[in-house]
């Protein structure tokens, strides 16, 4: 994000949330999701992203 680098960022967390999907990793999706966010646009989230950051977050019991 520093660098203006969002494509290649958004590919990263991409990559990192499709492996812990498969692997099952409840934990590393919640960060993945949560780092797509941050670099997203704020007037274009994705209100079905954030239903889910709420969900895994709700049941790792992680609060914020």
């Amino acid at each position: 994000i520093a660098l203006d680098r969002r494509d290649e960022a958004r590919e990263h967390l991409d990559a990192a949330l499709a492996a812990a999907v498969a692997q099952r990793q409840l934990y590393e999706q919640l960060l993945a999701r949560r780092a797509r966010v941050e670099l997203g646009d704020p007037a274009e989230q994705d209100d079905e992203e954030l239903r889910e950051i709420d969900r895994l977050a709700q049941l790792l019991g992680v609060v914020g």
